[in-house]
Parts: C-alpha cells; structure tokens; sequence
C-alpha cells in the first residue's frame, strides 16, 4: 500500500442489504468502504486493503491523465 492512503481515516460501513459486492469511495479527507454484514474481520481487513490499493490505482491513473492532457494541449 502507498503511504497516503494509510494515512486517510478509514470509515467502514456494513450492510444487511449487501450480499457480495464490496466497494469504497472517498468522502472528504477519509475513505469509506461498504461490506456486507456477514463478512468476517479477517475478510473485512482483507478487503480494506485490497479496496485501498484500487482507489490509489484509480488516483494515480487520473493524476498521470491529467498531465498528459496538459502536455498534449500546450504542444
């Protein structure tokens, strides 16, 4: 994991109508990822790490976007 987002306040929120999906989104200056009710802590760290490591994929692919639209519109 990058350091930034372990740096971020995680807000985990559990859900009876949730069967499997599991998903996270930021919300201000904390992340907060939805898990079904059922699942386990062990499953529930499991899926915080993973859902951490896909929003900072997801960050960094729009930061680099963001500069090569930059670069393309000065040329």
């Amino acid at each position: 994991m990058s350091a930034d987002p372990q740096q971020r306040a995680v807000e985990v929120r559990r859900s009876a109508r949730r069967r499997r999906t599991v998903s996270a989104y930021r919300e201000g200056d904390r992340t907060v990822v939805l898990i079904p009710a059922r699942m386990s802590e062990a499953e529930e760290r499991r899926w915080v790490g993973v859902m951490l490591d896909k929003l900072a994929a997801q960050e960094s692919k729009r930061t680099l976007g963001d500069a090569e639209l930059t670069e393309r519109a000065e040329r």
